[in-house]
């Protein structure tokens, strides 16, 4: 038998055995990798997942509690509306600030909504109450629409309160009072800037937002939800380093302050149904390569889950999901992220045309932060294993 299967291997041109030999190669560099991304996310990614965790557990917590007291003097900021987004741009490394934000959803009151006024050449809107009387505090003098730069203002207000009032149990020892863990808390300085610091190095952006409408011109697409929010947001703020610079709008700024479109509902319907198979877990991989590297701190989660979902969209057989296609997929999808960032373009998932008109996501960045970003990937898919280093 194996005299046979000799002979047959010399019949075979050596055209068709080079062939094979370099197929034979590419299978084991596959299994290679992928052997060495269940590792990396074993070693690297559950030990940043469970820090994460915690320390977005104990965030929520804390704010939590400043907003269940801000409740008592102004029912319109609901404790139970408190939504966490998570850490939205460069994780967790020692010796650095922590950033997460958390929605705040606003009470409309009994039998109250709100009338959306959209701006049609970008992702902002007007917000107009049926029951304006519910917000005079916060509504111009000539119109009747909710600033988000008042509802921001107001926000600080309470906030300010209350973590003067946390501040004194903390400096009269009265554990009674202060909430576990809790050492320190302060608010940011910044007229409209609703950024509490926890323990020195945690600071949660609270967003208020307002639930709004169906936003669908094309009510048969699924991918966005029948309602969605929008958030209060200083309009030039692009990146993680803006908040810690403290370079928020000041005094007379007013007209920076927005109602951005927020699709959290979307974005949590979408994950549920990409958990089967490697999906999840290619999505934390690739969050842990922009955590572990200064010159992806740019890159924001809204970056890589647009790309993830649109490279979900494109490959739809469920087989090329098994964990056994993880290096298979893993290349394919930083090769997307690659050319994402050398066309600088990256189109977002939910706001794109009929609802609204195309935005490019990567419009906050110049041609050089681009292509330091993409050069990284790029020595990433010379050599993935090497790049891909892994925890002590």
């Amino acid at each position: 038998m194996e005299e046979e299967n000799k002979n047959n291997e010399e019949n075979v041109p050596p055209e068709v055995r080079r062939k094979n030999s370099v197929i034979d190669d590419r299978k084991n560099e596959l299994m290679h990798l992928n052997d060495h991304l269940q590792t990396y996310y074993d070693k690297n990614v559950v030990k940043s997942l469970e820090r994460k965790t915690k320390i977005e557990d104990f965030a929520y917590n804390i704010t939590h509690k400043v907003i269940r007291k801000i409740q008592t003097a102004d029912e319109r900021f609901r404790a139970n509306g408190l939504v966490t987004l998570g850490i939205p741009y460069d994780g967790i490394h020692a010796g650095k600030p922590i950033y997460l934000e958390m929605m705040l959803q606003l009470s409309l009151g009994k039998n109250n909504s709100v009338y959306l006024v959209r701006d049609k050449t970008s992702q902002y809107a007007r917000v107009q109450p049926y029951a304006q009387e519910a917000w005079d505090d916060c509504m111009g003098r000539t119109n009747t629409y909710i600033l988000p730069n008042l509802i921001l203002k107001l926000l600080r207000k309470y906030m300010k309160r209350t973590v003067y009032v946390l501040s004194k149990y903390i400096d009269t020892n009265n554990k009674e009072k202060t909430p576990e863990g809790l050492k320190s808390i302060e608010l940011e300085p910044g007229h409209f800037n609703t950024t509490i610091v926890i323990n020195d190095n945690i600071r949660v952006r609270v967003l208020p937002a307002l639930s709004v409408p169906d936003c669908r011109n094309d009510l048969t697409r699924k991918d966005l939800p029948s309602s969605s929010h929008v958030v209060a947001i200083p309009k030039r703020i692009k990146s993680v380093e803006d908040i810690l610079n403290n370079n928020v709008p000041k005094e007379g700024d007013a007209e920076s302050i927005v109602w951005k479109y927020s699709f959290f509902v979307a974005e949590k319907n979408k994950m549920r149904t990409v958990v089967e198979g490697c999906r999840i877990k290619l999505l934390r991989i690739l969050t842990e390569i922009r955590d572990s590297d200064p010159q992806l701190t740019g890159l924001s989660s809204e970056h890589l889950k647009t790309i993830f979902f649109q490279e979900v969209d494109r490959v739809q057989g469920r087989r090329d999901w098994n964990e056994s296609k993880l290096s298979q997929r893993f290349i394919s999808i930083v090769r997307k992220v690659s050319s994402s960032l050398s066309d600088m373009n990256c189109l977002s998932y939910f706001i794109q045309p009929p609802d609204f008109p195309s935005l490019n996501l990567f419009d906050e960045f110049d041609g050089k932060q681009l292509k330091e970003m993409q050069n990284v990937f790029d020595e990433i898919l010379t050599d993935p294993i090497a790049n891909l280093k892994l925890s002590e």
